[in-house]
């Protein structure tokens, strides 16, 4: 499913109607049918004796408004419309339906007071709509809390009031939405928190676009597809054997971070690789050894520090050139020893890497991943890949659209951007995926996300698609355990006893 900037939503309008002839009043009116039957169906559920109040803004968003008026008219619902801009400067468009609910003899209030009745069955926002960006001024910024505060649902048009369609950032007293009609496609910031939160339930409307995305410029937004999963986690052929499920190596672990080696080799094998050895620092083999048993360790010489050092790459080239994808990072350290050697293995490897945690120190600004020649995955969240490209997290967020497409011109390999929601960017496209929530925000989660994309790479997945599948299985084993665990009460471990139910229903 296609997901669309602020400014391709622009060039789709202007695709439709400019080049293919397709008139605004006939999309205009299709959406104002679609919002109209959300409303109907949250209307009769209710059971509601109270009118439904439709509150127009200035513009398309308002000229939706009043065609959701012209529904709601017909199937007989009661409905009183406020408008905050007077009638002479309702204009194109949103002027013809304007014009149509004056002409049936609809009440229509004008201005910037708010109304004395405070009981509705529901409000209808077509206030602001994806042009929206900054701050919400007044007098739209009273409405909005206004709104807020009524003891009853909010259908919002296109996208809530206050809720930038670009970036998912909120304004004050941004509109928190019950359900969202979305026009064609959903909006990049109906997708990314805050934002998301606040559109509630989105049903996207056919309002009669044309199909013009191959003519869209940016990235190519999408929500990741599950069907991937169907393909690629079908059960194993009859004469599967442990070296055909995938051999897996893992770089991980220093003192007091052991653990991020045990949850990456424990997840990697809970998604199916067949053979996993960890590399890890010889202080540390004996813990990491009682604590799973299914992996094969290797105690790498380390100078008696507990962490990697120049002392441990002899036995790591080895073990690179046995397996068929290697993960690097977790819970190394951030000693200079441990990234010079990580350096080291990372610009001699010919085998697919993922590098995750602090691995990505080796990466001191986006040119240095010009020299990797091999198929590879980084995972940062945004502070790791601020660093990286040198920009604020602030700034990132605030247009993070522009920083991927900057970063994407030159970027060879596959970024998953660990955030809400993750997001897997490569090339032009960019995947966002469905699944996860809040409970995934403790310590180590992220070392089981690295293993099971590790374990799908030594399955034969491609990067892309195995990055994408890993984000997917690790948020669903997320969603299904907030049902028993709590949001507070899930822990890493936790997550791996889930994967094998996530993928067992793909194997069947």
């Amino acid at each position: 499913m296609r997901v669309l900037t602020r400014q391709q939503s622009k060039m789709m309008d202007s695709l439709a109607m400019d080049r293919e002839g397709i008139s605004g009043t006939f999309l205009m009116g299709n959406a104002g049918k679609a919002i109209a039957e959300e409303v109907k169906s949250l209307y009769i559920n209710q059971l509601s004796q109270d009118p439904v109040l439709i509150i127009c803004g200035k513009g398309n968003n308002g000229g939706d408004g009043f065609a959701t008026a012209q529904y709601l008219h017909e199937w007989n619902i009661p409905f009183v419309i406020y408008s905050i801009p007077d009638s002479e400067n309702i204009i194109g468009d949103s002027k013809h339906f304007h014009d149509k609910c004056a002409f049936d003899g609809t009440s229509i209030t004008y201005g910037t007071d708010l109304p004395l009745k405070t009981k509705w069955a529901l409000v209808v926002d077509a206030i602001l709509g994806t042009g929206f960006q900054g701050d919400l001024h007044e007098p739209y910024r009273c409405w909005t809390e206004w709104m807020n505060n009524l003891d009853c649902p909010i259908v919002a048009a296109d996208i809530p009031s206050g809720v930038d369609s670009n970036n998912g950032q909120l304004s004050q007293d941004a509109i928190y939405a019950l359900r969202t009609v979305t026009m064609g496609n959903s909006k990049l910031g109906l997708q990314i928190e805050p934002g998301k939160s606040h559109g509630g339930t989105v049903t996207i409307a056919d309002i009669g676009f044309p199909d013009v995305y191959k003519d869209l410029t940016g990235l190519n937004f999408t929500i990741f597809d599950e069907s991937l999963s169907n393909i690629h986690l079908q059960k194993p052929s009859p004469d599967a054997y442990k070296y055909s499920m995938g051999r897996v190596l893992i770089i991980a672990g220093s003192t007091g971070m052991t653990g991020a080696a045990i949850l990456a080799a424990k997840a990697a094998l809970r998604s199916g690789a067949g053979l996993v050895k960890v590399c890890i620092p010889e202080m540390l083999n004996s813990v990491f050894e009682a604590s799973v048993i299914e992996a094969i360790s290797i105690a790498c010489p380390d100078d008696g520090n507990g962490y990697f050092t120049s002392a441990s790459l002899s036995t790591i080239r080895e073990q690179i050139e046995w397996c068929d994808v290697a993960l690097i990072g977790p819970g190394v350290g951030i000693h200079k020893q441990t990234i010079d050697c990580l350096k080291q293995v990372i610009s001699e490897s010919k085998k697919p890497l993922i590098i995750d945690a602090d691995g990505l120190r080796v990466f001191e600004s986006q040119s240095d991943f010009t020299a990797l020649k091999i198929p590879y995955i980084i995972t940062p969240h945004y502070g790791e890949w601020s660093r990286i490209i040198s920009k604020d997290v602030h700034d990132i967020k605030q247009d993070l659209n522009k920083h991927l497409e900057s970063f994407l011109e030159d970027f060879t390999g596959v970024l998953h951007l660990k955030n809400a929601p993750s997001m897997t960017a490569f090339q032009q496209n960019v995947i966002i995926n469905s699944t996860g929530n809040s409970g995934l925000a403790s310590g180590g989660t992220g070392d089981v996300l690295a293993g099971i994309i590790a374990g799908l790479v030594g399955q034969r997945i491609s990067v892309d698609e195995a990055a994408q599948m890993g984000a997917y299985i690790h948020g669903k084993a997320a969603d299904e355990l907030t049902k028993s665990k709590g949001y507070r009460g899930l822990i890493a471990s936790d997550l791996i006893e889930m994967i094998p139910s996530i993928i067992a229903p793909y194997e069947r």
